[in-house]
Parts: C-alpha cells; structure tokens; sequence
C-alpha cells in the first residue's frame, strides 16, 4: 500500500497548491493525502509522509492556535498547550510565531525549520533569541 502524506501551506505562501482536479489549498490550509508525489516549496510549507488513510482538507479557519506569553502556534496536528489540530495525524505539527526571548516547551524528539530569526533548543523547548517564524513537528509513525 502506498503512503500519502501531511501537506501543510503556510499562511504567507502567496499562492495556493493544486490537489488536481480542479481542487487547491490555499494559504494556511492543511490536508492529508492519501496518496503521496506532494512537490512544495520549503519555504511555503512542509511534506510529511507516512500516512494511511483517506483524503482529509481543512481550511485556515478550522486550524486553532494555541497562545503564551510571547508565542502564538497554529495547531495542525496534535496537541500544544491544551490546543488539539483537526487532523488526525498522530504527533505534532505546528506553525510557531516567537517575540525575542520567548519560551515554548516542545515535546521530545521534535525536528524544527526555522524560516526566520533564530532560536536556540534548551531544557526540552525552545528559547527565540530574535523575532522568529518557524514550523515544529514529529514524524509519524508509518501506521498512522
């Protein structure tokens, strides 16, 4: 069985992704496929592979966000802070906007790309030393 995948488009892409016929996300959106060839730029979202299921989309409006001092995170998937994401994908995915000195405590084995400013990893979170932007996620296991 072929795996499909997370496919997340971040808010600033500045265009939408074709799902083929004549269906699209559009910044912000979200959507598990079921089958896998997702092509995106990094720098306007994430793939993750790994997922068996059905097709699933959500809009920017259905993807809650999850706020502290200083952090605000779109919950894609999993759980942040009390914040569950709409989609059934069985570890985290976050979108992460982080003021200067900000901390956010993450999960263990989480993998980051941090799209703007910096940040440093310390006592199981992380630490933003400068404005930053920047996606969380874990990998799924391959029977999700």
């Amino acid at each position: 069985m072929e795996l499909g995948e997370l496919l997340y488009l971040l808010e600033g892409a500045g265009a939408s992704y074709p799902l083929g016929q004549g269906e699209r996300l559009e910044p912000g959106d979200a959507a598990l496929l079921a089958h896998g060839g997702a092509t995106l730029a990094a720098c306007h979202g994430l793939v993750l592979p790994g997922y068996r299921g059905s097709d699933q989309r959500r809009c920017k409006c259905q993807i809650p966000v999850a706020l502290g001092p200083g952090w605000r995170a779109r919950v894609v998937a999993g759980e942040l802070d009390g914040v569950t994401g709409p989609l059934p994908w069985p570890r985290l995915l976050v979108d992460v906007f982080l003021e200067p000195l900000a901390t956010l405590a993450l999960p263990a084995g989480i993998e980051l790309r941090v799209l703007e400013g910096e940040v440093a990893r310390e006592d199981g979170g992380l630490r933003a030393l400068t404005r930053a932007h920047l996606l969380a996620w874990q990998v799924a296991a391959a029977s999700c």
